[in-house]
């Protein structure tokens, strides 16, 4: 059972990335039309109790309950064919964190129990969702580089709130999964380095 829970979220998480191989070797000009398609086959092999895996163990746990097939974003880029993606995703019924909601499904699997607290709920319209958002991204660089400079800003981020300095910086998550691919999170309502130079 374990072994099983395991393989699907890496497949889970390899089908995300796939999406951006397959575009890449794509037309640009068909990109756009190809991505719901991509997108509607990922959520029907939506694993039972996958999560997105930008997050620590402490953090509160959120199921995937479902993909966003027609929100989803291709950037025009020639080389790469980077994706905004979009998540529904709904916290487990006893607020618990990723290690112990994980420990309790996988428990309650080996035991052969069929309901506990933290199992994937039915959706309805009283369901809590949030909307998670993911950039996945394609590339030819080593992303776990800009891992290690994301543990550095995060580092620094900690020394200035143990000193009370008021300095404020955003550390965001990453997560390499191959040697060219890899998870960013979105940052909402932030400012490109593009746009900055553009900004007067």
């Amino acid at each position: 059972m374990r072994y099983d829970f395991f393989t699907a979220q890496i497949s889970f998480v390899k089908a995300i990335t796939d999406i951006c191989e397959d575009l890449r070797l794509v037309d640009v000009s068909k990109r756009k039309e190809l991505l719901p398609t991509k997108l509607t086959r990922l959520h029907e092999t939506l694993p039972k109790y996958a999560y997105l895996p930008l997050c620590r163990s402490t953090d509160h746990f959120y199921h995937v309950a479902a993909v966003c097939a027609q929100e989803g974003y291709v950037f025009k880029t020639h080389e790469r064919a980077p994706v905004l993606m979009h998540f529904l995703t709904t916290p487990n019924s006893a607020h618990m964190d990723v290690s112990c909601a994980l420990f309790a499904h996988l428990h309650a699997q080996d035991e052969h129990i069929d309901t506990v607290k933290c199992n994937a709920p039915v959706l309805n319209e009283s369901t809590p969702f949030i909307d998670e958002l993911l950039m996945v991204r394609q590339f030819y660089d080593d992303l776990r580089q800009e891992v290690l400079v994301m543990q550095l800003i995060s580092y620094l981020d900690d020394v200035f709130k143990r000193e009370h300095l008021k300095l404020k910086l955003h550390p965001y998550r990453i997560l390499s999964t191959g040697a060219s691919t890899g998870l960013i999170e979105l940052v909402a309502n932030a400012t490109s380095f593009d746009g900055l130079k553009k900004s007067p």
